[in-house]
C-alpha cells in the first residue's frame, strides 16, 4: 500500500501537463483573437462599432489562459 501512495504523486503530473497545453492554447487562441481585432482597427480606421467587443473578448480570454496557468502552477506546487 506504501509504494501505490508513493507513486501516486506522479499521477498529478497528468493534470498539470494537460493544463499547461490547455494555458499554451489558450494564450495562443488569445493572440489570434488580438491579431484579427487589430487588422479590423486598421481596416475600418476605428469606425467598426464592433471593436469595443473584440477588445472585451481579448480580455476575457487572456483572463482564461492566466487562470489556467495560474491553476498549473498552484497543482504542480
Amino acid at each position: 500500500m506504501k509504494f501505490i501512495l508513493e507513486k501516486s504523486k506522479y499521477l498529478a503530473l497528468v493534470g498539470v501537463i494537460a493544463l499547461l497545453f490547455a494555458a499554451v492554447a489558450a494564450f495562443a487562441w488569445g493572440a489570434l483573437k488580438t491579431v484579427s481585432v487589430i487588422s479590423l482597427v486598421f481596416t475600418s480606421m476605428g469606425m467598426d462599432s464592433s471593436i469595443t467587443v473584440g477588445f472585451i473578448k481579448i480580455v476575457d480570454s487572456f483572463l482564461i489562459a492566466t487562470a489556467l496557468l495560474i491553476f498549473t502552477v498552484s497543482l504542480y506546487e
